[in-house]
């Protein structure tokens, strides 16, 4: 998806890792956003949008364009929540949108080009559409997504965690850190005599 990432960035003096550290993400992502070779989560786009004091409108700008072919499909017997419940959208306005309308999931859903479960999914909260579906929906109901998603549905989330390949780093990057600053065993010393040293320190 296209998007304004590096002209807001570049107005703001920032480098890519700048912008990284105030979103929390590695700069090889903001690479790829930036570059249009990824698009980030909805909840990730709201994060940029933020970092860089802009709306989510205004970073992502809205072109209609086809849905992948592998945009997941939801089955509408998913459960309530997700693994972990700090991910659920329950604040989403799709539902109260489609119904003002007088629609069916399965007419929105044929409408968008997606599964009805996905539908169905994303208005219990127990799904978080992709930005480019976020959009899609958006057009569909002839509301901005930021009507539809708004940011205080994400201001309960569990903060985005690094992905597994940040995530290894880090840890790698901890463990080096950790060797690095640990210090040796103090020294051993006669139980009757604190200041005598041990047997086996020279004198």
């Amino acid at each position: 998806m296209q998007n304004m990432i590096r002209t807001f960035r570049l107005e703001n003096g920032w480098t890519q890792q700048v912008l990284a550290n105030r979103v929390g993400i590695s700069r090889l992502m903001i690479s790829l956003f930036e570059h249009w070779r990824r698009d980030p989560s909805l909840a990730l786009a709201y994060r940029l949008a933020d970092a860089l004091g802009k709306r989510i409108d205004e970073v992502f700008p809205h072109e209609r364009q086809a849905l992948l072919p592998d945009e997941p499909k939801a089955a509408s017997s998913e459960p309530e929540t997700s693994s972990s419940g700090a991910t659920r959208l329950a604040q989403n306005q799709v539902r109260s949108s489609r119904v003002s309308k007088r629609w069916s999931q399965r007419e929105l859903a044929e409408r968008v080009g997606v599964a009805m479960g996905t539908i169905n999914a994303i208005e219990r909260g127990s799904w978080k559409p992709s930005l480019a579906l976020a959009y899609a929906i958006s057009e569909v109901l002839d509301r901005s997504v930021i009507d539809l998603f708004p940011l205080d549905a994400f201001r309960k989330l569990t903060p985005l965690g690094p992905s597994a390949s940040e995530e290894s780093d880090s840890t790698e990057k901890n463990a080096l850190e950790g060797e690095a600053l640990q210090e040796f065993p103090p020294k051993a010393v006669s139980p009757t005599n604190p200041e005598a040293p041990s047997r086996g320190e020279a004198d």
